[in-house]
């Protein structure tokens, strides 16, 4: 019989089948330290710097369709030519620097993208972080699509033709028109695709383009940065030169709604000055590395006024909200009888205050256009839903 002083000895010699916990691993090593020697300093480089002016041009297909008195037509006028967005850019050879503020819906941040290394930095100054990606996801970045839902392009283009001067100008201009096909191919791959076209006409002073690329047009052009589409994008530049502005008609084939809208971009400001090279760099100092961006905790922003909203309509009509429930994966701007009022995050619900009741026309579509919806003829106050 074994003595009771011998039992733990036992125990202690003999394997028990219970699972043991296996050691912890080793940490990751941490990544390489992004190096861009060439813009590592605050020395200054010439850079031209512009803005980049958008908005839709008046049409039949975003403008009202409601009785209005000539006052108010005047207000809808002054409006609709205020309305869109400024973004300030930078250009210094192969680099580019576009600045969204904190009014555009993938603000505040700092994009560079450097065309040396196929590259696309983005910048989160307040906290200091950095985000690499592939310059092919401008797109995806300006229309706000989460990393789940990115999407890809089968591109094609026609070349660009150039037309005859315009005539009726302080200076002599010609413009180039450019056509191209895209299919967009959504994530997750069972979601069914939609064939896009591009129509852009743009526009610079009366002499031949000298062959170099124009980098504004990978800013004003995104669409066409899919899929190694940046040729493309130099081959519009090199036929008209240095543009003065352009303006860009997307017609989805899937959501037919009659004449589609067309955005005009203008270059304004244009300038020669001196930039500190470590803004271009692809590499700041001092930002620690992220993984993705974060998201944004508004749900929307009003651009306009709900004083200024008010006078769109005859005086004593109660003041209504339009509610825009955004179900899609992008953001959207919302046009209201072709007036920019504001936007709506990715699967956000966000009410537009300060419109008199009555009968509007509301146009939505996504920073880059890639998606739209309507125009829809509706009654304020009243729901609108994006798909």
């Amino acid at each position: 019989m074994m003595r009771p002083a011998a039992l733990p000895l036992l125990l202690a010699l003999t394997p028990f089948s219970c699972p043991q916990r296996p050691p912890d691993p080793d940490p990751p090593a941490p990544p390489p330290a992004p190096t861009d020697p060439a813009f590592a300093t605050r020395d200054p480089v010439w850079a031209q710097r512009c803005t980049l002016a958008s908005r839709l041009l008046p049409s039949a297909a975003t403008g009202s369709f409601a009785r209005l008195t000539p006052t108010q037509r005047e207000e809808l006028a002054a409006l609709v030519g205020r309305a869109g967005l400024r973004l300030p850019v930078a250009v210094a050879g192969a680099r580019v620097l576009l600045q969204l503020p904190d009014s555009h819906p993938a603000g505040p941040l700092e994009l560079v993208l450097a065309a040396d290394q196929d590259l696309l930095a983005a910048y989160l100054p307040e906290r200091k972080v950095r985000v690499a990606f592939r310059r092919a996801s401008l797109a995806d970045i300006l229309d706000s699509v989460p990393e789940s839902e990115r999407t890809d392009f089968e591109l094609e283009l026609r070349p660009p033709r150039p037309t005859a001067p315009l005539p009726g100008r302080s200076i002599r201009t010609r413009a180039a028109l450019a056509r191209a096909s895209l299919r967009y191919l959504p994530r997750p791959e069972s979601t069914r695709g939609w064939p896009i076209r591009l129509r852009i006409r743009a526009v610079a002073p009366d002499e031949l383009g000298d062959g170099e690329p124009q980098p504004l047009f990978q800013i004003g052009l995104p669409l066409l940065a899919a899929n190694g589409g940046f040729g493309a994008i130099d081959q519009i530049g090199a036929h008209i030169g240095a543009p003065l502005g352009w303006t860009t008609t997307v017609i989805n084939d899937a959501r037919p709604s009659g004449a589609p809208p067309v955005l005009e971009t203008v270059v304004e400001d244009r300038q020669l000055a001196r930039v500190a090279r470590l803004a271009l760099s692809t590499a700041r100092q001092g930002y620690v590395a992220g993984r993705t961006l974060p998201e944004r905790r508004d749900t929307g922003r009003q651009l306009v006024a709900e004083t200024t909203l008010e006078r769109l309509r005859a005086g004593g009509r109660a003041v209504a909200g339009l509610r825009v429930r955004n179900r899609s994966p992008s953001s959207a701007y919302i046009h209201v009888d072709g007036a920019l009022v504001g936007w709506v995050r990715p699967r956000r619900t966000m009410e537009f205050k300060g419109l008199p009741a009555g009968y509007y026309r509301v146009y939505a579509v996504s920073p880059t256009g890639l998606r739209a919806w309507g125009p829809h003829d509706m009654y304020i106050p009243g729901p609108l839903t994006l798909n």
